[in-house]
């Protein structure tokens, strides 16, 4: 996985060299703008069951030690919020934009019984087994985010509403997690830190995802009379790069998502050459 997140950071930094270099010698406007997004991504997959995990005793299977687990049910999706700021400088007339920035991501998973409880597996002998029973597990998490995007306008035209299309990916790092573990009998509260550790051993702290979007640009960026605003809004097609490990109770595949982002424009709207030309006039 350390080599896709090195391809994946290599990839955009070698775009964004080819791009500049391809147009620097145009006139064209180069603006960068600065912004703050928010949106969500809902991850679909499949209930990631934890091993230690076991439903009810059935009456048959009694004398074979053998459990029901239709008792449990997970999360079958995953929705990842996010907020955060970004900038994005504009090459080719306009028409196409890099951009990265910083977020702060939180998701949550859950696992319920679906009858008054389910066992939780403490430890487990060829004598003995030792186990809980549970009536829900809830984890929240916590992420850094690192977006790469390129995006592109069908023209050079700066006009008040456009369409564009974009591709994307973010590098995520769980920096913490909460969990919240309701067991049966409280006096059993005491197993609390042995169930965190069992589930949070084989978690994996990164993900990466990528995305293609839709878009729609609401406003008319004019320096001559002063900053206007951008908004825009988005509609995602996420999907998972590396093997997702990263919940102990959803597996996640691919989803849906949905971004809206306001950005100002920072320094000169203005053509290259035609900037050049007014400051040879007033010397």
């Amino acid at each position: 996985m350390k080599q896709m997140k090195r391809k994946f950071i290599t990839i955009a930094l070698v775009s964004l060299f080819l791009f500049n270099a391809a147009f620097a010698q145009q006139e064209v406007k180069r603006n960068i703008k600065l912004g703050f997004v928010a949106g969500v991504e809902n991850f679909f997959g499949e209930f990631n069951k934890p091993e230690q995990i076991r439903g009810l005793m059935s009456y048959d299977n009694y004398y074979y030690d053998e459990y029901d687990n239709s008792s449990v049910q997970g999360s079958s999706s995953y929705p990842f919020f996010y907020t955060g700021v970004s900038g994005e400088y504009f090459l080719w007339r306009n028409r196409i934009g890099f951009a990265s920035g910083l977020r702060f991501g939180y998701g949550n998973t859950e696992i319920n019984a679906t009858g008054d409880y389910f066992y939780w597996v403490l430890r487990s002998s060829a004598t003995e087994t030792r186990y809980v029973t549970l009536k829900s597990i809830y984890q929240d998490d916590y992420y850094i985010s690192i977006p790469l995007e390129v995006r592109f306008f069908n023209n050079n035209q700066e006009l008040p509403f456009q369409v564009y299309f974009k591709a994307g990916g973010s590098l995520n790092y769980r920096f913490t997690s909460q969990r919240e573990i309701n067991f049966v009998n409280s006096a059993m509260e005491k197993y609390n830190d042995e169930i965190e550790k069992q589930l949070s051993e084989n978690e994996d702290k990164f993900f990466i995802y990528a995305y293609a979007a839709l878009g729609f640009k609401i406003g008319k960026l004019k320096m001559g009379d002063g900053n206007k605003v951008w908004v825009n809004v988005e509609f995602h097609i996420p999907f998972m790069l590396t093997t997702d490990n990263t919940s102990f109770i959803t597996e996640k595949v691919a989803g849906l998502g949905m971004q809206v982002s306001v950005q100002m424009p920072v320094g000169t709207n203005e053509p290259i050459a035609y900037r050049q030309s007014i400051e040879l006039e007033n010397d």
